[in-house]
């Protein structure tokens, strides 16, 4: 589950044309003329708002004041905050100022009722930057990281309720760390679900991370702007009016102040600290400023831990998968299926898979706990189904999968390869059963695009038992299943090119030049190894009459059956052959004695003696045939079929050979 919407969805949420009653609010163009005031401008000012209007900044009495500001500004990226304070009556204020497309903003501020003390005049001091950044390079753990930066945002805001909260990856927020006083209820280990923060909203935040409520009942203030005019974007702006369900919900969670801290690493939302006060609490720009600074070595601090999590597990997929790649060049390439079966096993460890499915030449295999019957047929149809023909991976069994219990228990996470033909490889992980803390019971549907849900008339915790999902594929995982499903499919391809240059077409059995090559193998193996070998010649016996009375396409399927016949009578790692026209070579390691072979002639009569049917015509053929022994007969590959042959000829005698 994903949640995401575009920028222009997030600008649409900022510019809403108000700002805070805590502060006032001035945009200037390039050529220095007044776009834009709040309506209080006048209050802090003494110009109203509507006497700024159009007029270039320093022709009003205060323009020379924000000159130096509004240069700057000028010169800084767009939402980089510049603090400064101006003195205009007698009365000093405090001014936050940046730029927007273009347009220069700057925000002004005097001192609030309850507002945190500034740093500079605070009795209790908090350790300085320096001493921050040596606390957090001794910890290597990232919410730990986070959770030093809580107690600081603590002790600095002074606000009844900081939490720490942590975004998943569907965008619910959970609690896990938090800092309370007075009576302020606690919510840790509770969890928030998306609709609470949409994606456009989540997407705001990560752009602004500083956010300052000081009063949820202050009436917002109207920005005036000359007629035809496009708004203010306000993105950036840390006087912005909160969304009137956002207010509510504070007050429902007993908050009459608030202020957030967005935790950015590495581009992405990674967390939110957010601060609730039970009376109104404001806040200087100079504080503000202060803790986005401890904000910002923070969430680098955090961004170079997940970078270094990331990179160690990169790591360990690359050196899983080099040697992968060292297995797959070993692989013999004429029948590699058994050594794929075996790493690919091997490599259900690395994919942290509790089973595996493999079907590879037709032949399948499983490891681990898989599902079995209609349950794994219905898997494989979905899969097969998916438009993506590369990969495809779930983490939460989909809907029309929840009918078989065998794929709840053991298939609630599965990643798919596709191979060549029909072949494939299915990755499995067992259901991961969790029970949710809520804060409040969450909306039945839980749509995460749009404005916040109303909200919840409780925030009471309340438990859900999640079933139906695996842990998740990690990008590392699913890039490498992508690389092995690329090395197996290349090394098929070139067992399958392998496969033509050694096997005879009629039959499909290996053709001269893969006995000559096995025999070579074979003798330097028996001569190295001391053991013993036997070589078997075979000649038809009344297949030419067959074939020139029924034609070539009978003797064709006549050799075809034969070669059946005779692939059942072998052991897994004997040869069968077909030299040529009606002759077949069978080659057979670790013979004992010459009475084993003569059982294995006895059986080759035995299974060729039978009646072939071919169309209508019940045929029956015969066959010679002649052993060598290594290496009481010949000690060499020719030596053997030379022997062989001789003997097939003896065994075939003067009238057979005369037929």
């Amino acid at each position: 589950m994903s949640s995401h919407t575009s920028g222009k969805d997030a600008q649409s949420l900022c510019r809403i044309g108000t700002v805070q009653a805590h502060g006032a609010f001035l945009a200037v163009d390039q050529q220095g003329r007044c776009l834009a005031v709040s309506e209080n401008f006048g209050e802090f000012i003494g110009t109203p708002a509507g006497d700024c209007i159009g007029r270039e900044v320093v022709s009003l009495a205060w323009g020379r004041s924000f000159a130096r500001v509004l240069e700057r500004t000028r010169h800084a990226r767009d939402g980089d905050h510049l603090h400064d304070e101006i003195a205009l009556g007698g009365q000093v204020f405090e001014v936050l100022a940046h730029q927007s497309d273009g347009v220069n903003v700057v925000e002004i501020h005097a001192p609030g009722v309850g507002e945190a003390e500034p740093p500079a005049r605070r009795t209790e001091a908090v350790s300085d930057r320096i001493a921050f950044i040596h606390d957090l390079q001794a910890i290597d753990d990232i919410e730990v990281c986070a959770e030093r930066l809580l107690h600081v945002v603590a002790e600095l805001s002074g606000f009844d309720r900081v939490m720490l909260l942590r975004f998943g990856p569907d965008g619910h927020a959970e609690v896990i760390a938090e800092c309370l006083r007075g009576e302020m209820e606690g919510f840790f280990g509770l969890r928030f679900p998306a609709t609470d923060l949409p994606a456009s909203m989540r997407e705001e935040f990560a752009l602004n991370p500083v956010h300052l409520v000081p009063d949820i009942r202050s009436p917002a203030v109207v920005i005036v702007q000359a007629t035809g005019t496009a708004p203010v974007d306000l993105t950036y702006s840390r006087l912005r009016t909160p969304l009137p369900a956002h207010l509510d919900y504070l007050g429902r969670l007993k908050a009459a102040a608030s202020f957030s801290l967005s935790l950015v690493c590495n581009g992405r939302l990674w967390g939110l600290i957010a601060c609730h006060h039970a009376i109104p609490r404001s806040m200087s720009f100079e504080v503000q400023c202060e803790l986005e600074e401890f904000q910002s070595i923070a969430c680098m601090r955090i961004g170079a831990l997940a970078e270094r999590v990331c990179l160690e597990q990169h790591r360990f997929v690359e050196a899983a998968f080099d040697d992968l790649k060292h297995r797959v060049s070993e692989l013999n390439e004429r029948d590699p299926c058994d050594g794929v079966f075996d790493m690919i096993r091997d490599l259900r460890s690395t994919f942290e898979a509790d089973g595996c499915w493999m079907k590879l030449e037709g032949r399948e295999q499983t490891s681990g706990k898989v599902p079995r019957g209609y349950a794994a047929a219905a898997l494989l149809a979905w899969f097969r189904t998916r438009p993506d023909p590369v990969c495809a991976c779930f983490d939460e069994l989909p809907m029309p999968l929840r009918v078989h219990d065998d794929l709840r228990r053991w298939a609630s996470g599965a990643l798919y390869l596709p191979l060549m033909k029909d072949d494939f490889v299915i990755l499995l992980r067992r259901e991961h059963v969790e029970t949710i803390r809520w804060a409040g019971r969450p909306p039945a549907s839980q749509c995460i695009v749009g404005p916040p849900c109303p909200p919840r008339k409780s925030f009471a915790p309340w438990s859900e038992t999640v079933r139906f999902r695996g842990e998740p594929w990690l990008p590392d995982l699913q890039q490498g299943a992508r690389r092995l499903q690329a090395d197996v499919n290349d090394l098929l391809t070139r067992a399958h090119f392998a496969g033509l240059a050694f096997t005879d077409a009629l039959t499909g059995l290996a053709n001269r030049v893969r006995l000559h090559q096995f025999l070579d193998e074979s003798v330097t193996r028996a001569r190295r190894t001391g053991s013993t070998l036997a070589v078997y010649f075979l000649d038809l016996d009344g297949f030419k009459a067959i074939n020139d009375r029924l034609g070539h396409h009978a003797g064709d399927e006549l050799l075809r059956i034969v070669a059946r016949r005779l692939e059942r009578l072998m052991r897994a790692p004997d040869l069968l052959a077909r030299l040529g026209g009606d002759e077949f070579i069978i080659v057979q390691a670790g013979l004992g004695e010459r009475s084993a072979a003569d059982a294995v002639i006895r059986r080759i009569h035995w299974a060729l003696g039978q009646g072939i049917s071919i169309g209508d015509e019940q045929l029956t053929v015969g066959v010679s045939v002649g052993v060598a022994l290594y290496p009481s007969d010949a000690d060499s590959v020719d030596g053997l079929l030379r022997q062989a042959d001789a003997a097939m000829y003896r065994d075939k005698g003067p009238l057979r050979r005369e037929a």
